[in-house]
């Protein structure tokens, strides 16, 4: 490590590198009594501190005093250093091998691997009265994002976390960083971000490109707190975001990923969890629209509490966004795949009446419409698979007529079935399955149903309206609807009403209309309890049982309307009341 005096020179060159020269002090402390604000003396500018590897890094921040400016030298190794933690208001940025401050377009120190950075939300007291924390001239290159914390608080999936702090409108400030997510390996959980936030951060300057569509935001602005809000609710100061460039790599065809989820959905309705952000003069590459408040159409910015303010920005593409597809009805399951790969969030792909689907998978990856014209048919070993990305996509108005049920799908949630809905869902954005038909008057015996397989197979979560299920054999082994109720998707309150169900046979087999959780020895096992799923006003007729948890009893038939833990045992609901006929 190297300690060089921060000189009038260095003032000048922080300055040119986008910081704000050298007050790393620049709002004083304001007193919580209404008091005048008394004379605030600064503390004087500290040390440089040039580090060449995560260790010096580490060791440099345990000694460093409030105001001195630590200098990751360009070229230095600081790969997977695992969290570096930050309390003390002290600057991170790159410098020269002589110790001066980069700037400009100068080359930056890269860091990779699994490295982030966490400010604790333990630090709110010292990171106020314009003390603050700051990154700046750095980039960041194939980093593995995982959970970022020292001591299990606030521990978050994060590249930079930024705990409970702001008070005094003191922000963490971001400056002149470079996030690339070419090569990066990240999770893709609905909060997991490259940069996520409890409290008040202001970024400029920036440049963050590359960002797959298979993840989620790239920033995600929790705002529980009143940190969050410049540490006061009744004059609120919101986190800044000035002059960045946010870019997907490819256009946001899933319409998963966001710029920024600003604020958390669940608290929608509830005071002082609101963001009150700001975004100015920022280009957004490869998105459709730039804010929304729901979490739709490939927005880049999804405004859960709608307050935020934007002025001068800039949506553009890199020429390589999907064309739109026809409306001409497909004939084939090749071109229903086709056009699905090629759709934009809200499309419509509509197979035709005179197609021929007997074969097949056809992916459903998108929020798209998939419906067929009057009389479109699904038939043979179809099937139609339901994967992430199709959360809030809707399949209508088709016809299944199999005369088998095969494995659906080619990654490791496939199953046997010809609706196959993966561990699919978001908050208030089901899978929506309406107007159908399902005739099993084709499939007559057991080995033409791969083990016990459904008409619909669900891990995830979905609503299903308006559709018929004729001909179902009480003398074969598949539930008609079946529900697995063990990932958070498949609880998320799936509803089945309105709908059709038809049995027929001697009631010699275990099976059903719908069944909600997993079973053992012909009972649902007491611990499925929570799979939160309504079946409402429907009509099933012909059916051994209407609802039950126990089908191990052959003497009175072993098929049942819903196999399922009742209402008293589970939080599934069953009222208003379905028709048993």
């Amino acid at each position: 490590m190297k300690l060089k005096k921060l000189s009038s020179l260095i003032c000048v060159a922080l300055a040119a590198g986008s910081l704000a020269g050298c007050n790393f002090y620049d709002e004083p402390h304001i007193p919580d009594d209404g008091s005048e604000t008394p004379p605030v003396e600064l503390p004087p500018v500290g040390e440089i501190i040039s580090v060449e590897t995560g260790d010096e890094l580490k060791e440099a921040i345990e000694a460093a005093k409030a105001g001195d400016v630590i200098g990751l030298v360009v070229g230095g190794d600081f790969a997977s250093m695992g969290t570096i933690v930050l309390e003390k208001p002290l600057t991170i940025t790159s410098v020269s091998a002589e110790g001066e401050v980069v700037s400009g377009s100068d080359p930056v120190a890269k860091i990779t691997g699994a490295s982030c950075f966490y400010i604790p939300s333990s630090a709110e007291e010292t990171l106020r009265g314009g003390n603050a924390v700051t990154l700046a001239n750095l980039a960041f290159e194939k980093m593995v994002v995982d959970a970022c914390s020292s001591d299990g608080n606030d521990s978050q999936n994060a590249i930079i976390n930024v705990g409970k702090v702001g008070k005094d409108k003191t922000p963490v400030k971001l400056s002149n960083i470079t996030i690339d997510g070419t090569g990066i390996s990240e999770p893709t959980g609905e909060s997991d971000a490259w940069i996520y936030s409890r409290g008040l951060v202001n970024v400029s300057d920036s440049t963050f490109i590359n960002k797959s569509e298979d993840a989620k935001s790239i920033m995600y602005l929790n705002c529980d707190s009143s940190a969050s809000r410049g540490g006061s609710n009744s004059d609120p100061y919101g986190s800044k975001f000035d002059n960045n460039t946010f870019g997907m790599a490819t256009a946001n065809t899933s319409a998963m990923t966001k710029v920024a989820t600003i604020g958390r959905p669940s608290e929608v309705g509830n005071s002082n969890k609101n963001c009150l952000t700001t975004f100015t003069d920022n280009t957004f590459v490869n998105f459709a629209e730039l804010m929304s408040e729901t979490d739709d159409a490939s927005t880049a910015l999804y405004d859960v509490f709608g307050d935020t303010t934007e002025s001068g920005n800039i949506l553009e593409n890199d020429g390589e966004t999907p064309p739109p597809v026809g409306n001409d009805p497909l004939t084939t399951v090749e071109e229903v795949n086709a056009a699905i790969e090629a759709a934009t969030v809200g499309a419509t792909v509509t197979l035709a009446a005179t197609g021929v689907f007997d074969s097949g998978v056809i992916t459903l990856d998108k929020q798209i419409t998939l419906t067929g014209e009057d009389g479109a048919t699904i038939s043979g070993s179809t099937c139609i698979d339901v994967v992430k990305g199709a959360e809030g996509a809707t399949i209508s108005d088709l016809n299944f007529t199999n005369d088998a049920i095969v494995m659906c799908g080619s990654t490791d949630d496939k199953k046997e079935a010809v609706i196959n809905i993966q561990k699919v869902g978001q908050d208030n954005m089901p899978v929506i399955l309406t107007n159908l038909s399902f005739d099993a008057s084709n499939i007559t015996s057991q080995e033409q149903i791969d083990n016990k397989g459904n008409w619909i197979r669900s891990y995830g979560y979905f609503e299903l309206t308006s559709s018929t299920f004729t001909h179902l054999s009480s003398d074969l082994q598949n539930d008609a609807i079946r529900l697995t109720c063990n990932s958070s998707a498949g609880k998320l309150g799936t509803v089945i009403e309105n709908n059709a169900f038809t049995m027929e046979g001697s009631h010699s087999k275990e099976t059903s209309a719908v069944k909600i959780g997993d079973s053992n020895g012909g009972q649902i096992k007491a611990d499925q309890d929570q799979c939160n799923t309504s079946v409402i006003s429907n009509t099933f007729t012909n059916f051994a049982h209407e609802i039950t948890s126990d089908l191990s009893d052959s003497s009175a038939g072993r098929d049942a309307a819903i196999f399922a833990l009742s209402e008293d045992e589970s939080n599934n609901v069953f009222s208003p009341v379905n028709a048993f006929n």
